[in-house]
């Protein structure tokens, strides 16, 4: 990434392109339940789990409940 203090490299430009959308201030996509915005339509739709109550990834160790399937692999 070319942003200053930003380490983040990609394999693909179009990866590139879409992880530098959000250094900018254009976020055109709000959370319809908080006051959050996104630059990219798939950050806000992964934002909208942490409104939600069900947990419907789990731990396959210690069976855990996590709203998000990132949580888990981060678990």
């Amino acid at each position: 990434c070319y942003f200053p203090n930003c380490n983040r490299s990609f394999g693909r430009s179009y990866n590139l392109k879409a992880h530098a959308l959000t250094h900018g201030d254009h976020r055109p996509f709000p959370c319809r339940l908080c006051k959050k915005t996104f630059a990219r339509i798939h950050d806000r739709d992964r934002h909208m789990s942490c409104h939600s109550t069900e947990k419907a990834h789990c731990c396959i160790v210690c069976l855990g409940r996590f709203a998000r399937q990132d949580a888990v692999i981060r678990h």
